[in-house]
């Protein structure tokens, strides 16, 4: 199954948690009422329609992942986070426990321009060195609740 930008908003509002409801859709994803109730309908006719769905990166035309560390130049760590969660096709943007070190995951249908967009994004959102790293295999954790030892 390929799927356009509106269904894949849906489809990851979905896998948030968000409410299986057109309305809530729309609200969560930004886009319009018939456009969610056209997307959704389909979905739902495809066999999507729980929130516990996870979507193939194929199937998004993301074939590959490429994963940036770096270290931030004359941005804050913060600029750069926020730079970077902005943009399509990012995923997992984070901090790490190390020299203020940044680490992203970029999506892309090929190896050559989905290691060029992440090196591009990089420079753009203000690193001053960083490596990229092709990810060979990635398995998503299916949706669960997580509980943080010691945390209560």
């Amino acid at each position: 199954m390929r799927v356009d930008r509106s269904s894949r908003l849906v489809l990851e509002a979905l896998q948030a948690g968000a409410d299986p409801d057109v309305e809530a859709l729309a609200r969560r994803t930004g886009l319009a009422f018939a456009v969610v109730e056209d997307r959704y309908a389909r979905l739902r006719a495809q066999g999507v329609d729980r929130p516990s769905v996870r979507l193939d990166p194929e199937a998004r035309g993301c074939a590959h992942s490429v994963l940036v560390y770096g270290v931030p130049g004359v941005r804050t760590t913060d600029e750069v986070l926020r730079r970077l969660a902005g943009h399509e096709g990012v995923e997992d943007v984070m901090t790490l426990a190390a020299r203020s070190a940044v680490t992203f995951r970029v999506e892309g249908p090929d190896v050559a321009s989905t290691t060029e967009r992440a090196a591009h994004l990089a420079r753009e959102a203000g690193f001053e060195t960083w490596s990229t790293v092709l990810v060979v295999r990635r398995v998503p954790a299916g949706p669960r609740p997580v509980a943080c030892q010691g945390s209560g």
